[in-house]
């Protein structure tokens, strides 16, 4: 992980209770690039984020 995301997550945890944390998305059978697994981890953020509403 590189070090501003680490920051990163240490700042929302400290924030307080949270519901969900949302990891980096990985497949076992396929190797995804950034991208992708960045775009999966936001698609999977949002879906998380509607369901509470």
């Amino acid at each position: 992980m590189q070090i501003h995301e680490k920051i990163n997550c240490q700042k929302l945890l400290s924030i307080g209770q949270i519901d969900f944390f949302v990891e980096p998305f990985q497949d076992q059978e396929y190797v995804l690039d950034r991208p992708t697994r960045s775009l999966r981890t936001a698609e999977l953020a949002m879906l998380i984020l509607v369901a509470k509403d």
